[in-house]
C-alpha cells in the first residue's frame, strides 16, 4: 500500500472518528474499511496509535476499534 499524504490524512481522520465511538459501516463501505484496516497495520501508524493509547484512555476515548483490529 502506498502511503501518501492524502492517505495518511484520511486515516488520521478515521482514527479520530473511531475514538469518538463512530464506526465505518463495513457492509456499506467495504473498500474504506479495508483501507482503514490496512493503514492501521502500517508500522508507523500502528506505533503512533500505540503510543497515544494511554492518553486516549485518560481522555475517555473509545478504543474498541483497536481491540477489534487485534482480534481480526
Amino acid at each position: 500500500m502506498t502511503r501518501t499524504v492524502a492517505a495518511i490524512a484520511v486515516a488520521s481522520t478515521l482514527i479520530n472518528y473511531q475514538y469518538l465511538g463512530y464506526r465505518i459501516d463495513r457492509r456499506e463501505y467495504p473498500r474504506l474499511a479495508t483501507f482503514f484496516d490496512n493503514m492501521l497495520r502500517q508500522p508507523s501508524i500502528a506505533r503512533a496509535v500505540q503510543q497515544e493509547q494511554k492518553v486516549a484512555a485518560g481522555m475517555g476515548l473509545d478504543q474498541t476499534f483497536l481491540k477489534e483490529l487485534a482480534a481480526a
